[in-house]
């Protein structure tokens, strides 16, 4: 008879012979052999994924697992297979021929691999069963809430989203940068930003960078746990580092107006958007303070109220004296209060009276008559670039009862190297509350001198004036008694630069420059070259580029050149280039003559038409 012969598979094998069945017709004395079955056991691969906390590359007990994590399969470089990891991160590929496979994850952004090796190579024989092929990853997640001022609106308490950097600084001087992501920053002004160089236990600071806005510090530096960390600047202004931010509502935002990311808002900045509203320029760019593509008016408030406010970077690394030799004029004796508007302060009729000696008044403007009682330090900030390697001293020339030569000690204390001088403490006559004098609405306090053991540089003449909190370095108060004792902490703060006298720094006179300045070029309109010219005051290093109005720049005319104290010119040719508006800006500093003195730094941009 006819008889097929044929096997019964087990489970996890398949059958590798051919034919999978034998038909074998039985006559008289038939022996039939050779009807054999081969089989293979099939193959299988397995793995887990995980959240790698310490970045060890091995799976801890503290370690998370990651789900919906895709895992590759290929074979001869095809794809042949894929898994998306389980609850518990595993995942699995099973009844697997023979063959080399490579097993691979698909890393999302921001993620980091752990891990070694970044895949696996594994050969599969019969009964191969390959586990353990883990894939350890990391990342911290920095949940962001930030306003930026000139993007967000008091009235709907939401922003106009734009896109800011994230950078993570170590928490330690120096500071060091660790890492950095860009993030989109919502209506509700939230982002999430990942980094993969940073760890969990260790301080960051959290800096925020964006296209127009001041660099912005966290207060403190703050801790990944578990890979995740939450941040909100708008809830107060101490979530600043030196409280660095305005308040608009009752939200706190990140000061904008800083164009040209020097760490300051100033005359550059405003000559920038006066360039750019004066083309009405449309479009992305950092002219654009409030995110509606216009670089106008309403822009130019933003920056000159910010500049006129002195805004500034704050950060663990920089102090007030550095940021203070700015060449931006201010207004002159402008009131300026911060914590209590009825309590206000002026500079007023300053004068350099000779090379090294410079006279001012200060004055008191109050709401009302206004008591003020004793207990009273002055600080004052003076920019050390002033003192041009001198020693100074601080003097009462004449003043009301209040500030009387008896009660304040003619010479300061003075600290050379921040440029700060103090009065010693003064013990209140009659306790806390004593009337001192009744000073009404614009009262003069008095004049005070400054006198320099050299002449002073007249170039950089920038006077800081500061009643300021006992949290400070030199702890200085002013009280006030209108019924009730009031501290009038930080009301008095403001600068202002000095008039630029007619003696010339170091009473030198002659061909040399004054100040610094950057002329108008000549011709313009021109067509294809034209005169850039400007002045030295001191030997500087200096650099002059020219900017297209999309703020590219398209030429270096001088790349950190050491100059002498001269006026300058320079010739650019603009033959490869298109008709059309373009910017130069001029950057010059100083180079100290020694090791007690500082360097000053100037920028100014102007606006140049070239027509083909």
């Amino acid at each position: 008879g006819t008889y097929v012969v044929t096997e019964q598979m087990q489970a996890g094998w398949i059958q590798t012979s051919s034919p999978s069945a034998y038909t074998i017709v039985v006559s008289s004395g038939t022996a039939s052999a050779g009807d054999n079955f081969g089989n293979f056991q099939t193959g299988a691969i397995s793995g887990q994924v995980f959240d790698d906390l310490n970045k060890n590359g091995t799976k801890d007990a503290a370690d998370s697992t990651l789900q919906n994590w895709r895992v590759r399969l290929t074979k001869s470089g095809i794809q042949v297979d894929s898994a998306l990891t389980s609850a518990s991160g595993n995942y699995s590929f099973s009844n697997l021929t023979a063959g080399t496979y490579t097993v691979s994850e698909a890393l999302p952004a921001g993620w980091l691999q752990t891990s070694s090796p970044t895949s696996y190579s594994i050969v599969v024989t019969s009964g191969t069963v390959s586990g353990s092929n883990n894939f350890g990853n990391f990342r911290m997640m920095l949940n962001l809430t930030v306003f930026l001022e000139g993007f967000y609106s008091q009235s709907s308490g939401t922003m106009v989203p734009d896109t800011v950097r994230i950078d993570l600084h170590n928490g330690s001087s120096p500071f060091a940068s660790v890492d950095y992501d860009s993030v989109r920053i919502d209506e509700s002004g939230h982002g999430t930003c990942t980094f993969t160089n940073a760890s969990n236990g260790i301080p960051y600071y959290i800096v925020i960078q964006h296209r127009n806005a001041i660099e912005t510090w966290s207060a403190a530096a703050q801790i990944f746990t578990a890979s995740l960390l939450t941040y909100d600047f708008t809830t107060a202004a101490n979530k600043a580092y030196g409280n660095n931010m305005i308040q608009k509502g009752t939200k706190w935002c990140i000061y904008s107006g800083d164009c040209w990311k020097d760490g300051l808002v100033d005359g550059s900045d405003m000559n920038m958007i006066d360039n750019n509203a004066a083309a009405f320029l449309y479009g992305y760019y950092p002219t654009d303070m409030n995110g509606d593509l216009w670089t106008d008016g309403g822009d130019m408030n933003v920056v000159d109220n910010n500049s006129a406010n002195f805004v500034y970077a704050k950060t663990p690394s920089s102090s007030i004296m550095s940021a203070i030799a700015v060449s931006t004029p201010k207004q002159k004796g402008v009131y300026r209060s911060h914590t209590n508007p009825a309590y206000q302060f002026a500079l007023l009729n300053d004068k350099l009276v000779s090379p090294a000696v410079y006279e001012f008044d200060v004055y008191l403007k109050a709401t009302n008559d206004t008591i003020v009682v004793a207990n009273t330090q002055l600080g004052l900030t003076f920019n050390k670039d002033v003192r041009n390697g001198g020693t100074l001293a601080f003097s009462l020339v004449d003043g009301s009862s209040e500030f009387l030569p008896a009660q304040v000690p003619a010479t300061f204390l003075v600290d050379t190297l921040n440029g700060i001088f103090r009065s010693a403490p003064r013990a209140n006559p009659g306790g806390s509350g004593t009337i001192v004098s009744r000073l009404g609405n614009g009262t003069r306090l008095g004049r005070f001198r400054v006198t320099n053991s050299k002449s002073f540089n007249a170039v950089t003449m920038d006077l800081g004036w500061n009643f300021s909190n006992t949290g400070k370095k030199y702890p200085s108060r002013l009280s006030v008694y209108d019924g009730a004792a009031k501290d009038v902490t930080d009301a008095a703060s403001f600068t202002k630069d000095l008039v630029n006298p007619v003696l010339t720094a170091e009473g030198r006179t002659g061909q040399i420059p004054r100040v610094f300045s950057l002329g108008a070029n000549y011709p313009n309109p021109f067509n294809p070259t034209t005169t850039i010219t400007f002045t030295l005051p001191a030997t500087s290093v200096v650099t002059l580029k020219v900017y297209n109005i999309l703020g590219q720049e398209v030429a270096t005319l001088l790349d950190l050149q050491k100059m002498e104290e001269t006026s300058n010119q320079v010739v650019f040719d603009g033959k490869a280039l298109t008709s059309g508006m373009y910017f130069y800006r001029l950057t010059a500093e100083t180079i100290p003559q020694n090791a007690k003195t500082q360097s000053q730094r100037f920028v100014d941009v102007k606006k140049m038409l070239l027509v083909k």
